[in-house]
Formats: structure tokens, C-alpha cells, sequence
């Protein structure tokens, strides 16, 4: 998701039935973000979007069949993986941090 504006880009996540589901973003002037959500409900769904500018969209749809066995990833900012697949068993999982601490 990208917002050009200066202000508030809020991404809401709705039902048919019009009940909020899922905060994509709740964010402020220019920015990228990516969220992911799952669902295990077929039907209808709408993004409902507050912005003061231009933004941008792009959903994807990915399946567990197509799914790599990775190992790393990297970004800058919020990001999301690709879909990926583990298998069974316990995980041990390290990070890094490069950048600043985030101003409270």
C-alpha cells in the first residue's frame, strides 16, 4: 500500500455485512506498507480507505503450493514476506536491526 499525502491514510478491512475486520494501515503522510491477514471465509470483502492523497493497492493471493523454502529476508520499514513453508518441528528464528531506534 503507498499514500502520497500529508495527512491520515487509514486502511480498514470489511465484510459484505459492513463489520470492520482487519486495520490494514493506520498511518500518517507519505508512506509503504504491507500487511498480510489470513482468512478461512470465502465471500465478499471491501477495503475501505481514508486518505488526504493518491494511493495505491496491490493484493495478492499467494498458495501454500507455491511457496519456497526460505531462509532469509530482508526490507527496509513495515514489510511482509513472501508466503513461505515450514517444515514440522520446533523453529529458532534471529533478527537484526540496522537502523534507529523508533522515538517513543
Amino acid at each position: 500500500m503507498t499514500h502520497e499525502g500529508k495527512s491520515s491514510f487509514w486502511v480498514d478491512l470489511v465484510d459484505d455485512q459492513g463489520r470492520q475486520l482487519e486495520s490494514l494501515a493506520i498511518e500518517r503522510g507519505p508512506v509503504r506498507v504491507a500487511s498480510a491477514l489470513g482468512t478461512t471465509s470465502a465471500g465478499k470483502y471491501i477495503l475501505e480507505v481514508e486518505a488526504d492523497g493518491p494511493w495505491n493497492i496491490q493484493i495478492e493471493q499467494p498458495r501454500l503450493t507455491s511457496a519456497p523454502q526460505k531462509i532469509s529476508f530482508s526490507g527496509e520499514n513495515d514489510a511482509v514476506t513472501s508466503l513461505f513453508e515450514l517444515s514440522s518441528g520446533l523453529k529458532k528464528i534471529s533478527m537484526t536491526h540496522q537502523g534507529r531506534k523508533a522515538n517513543s
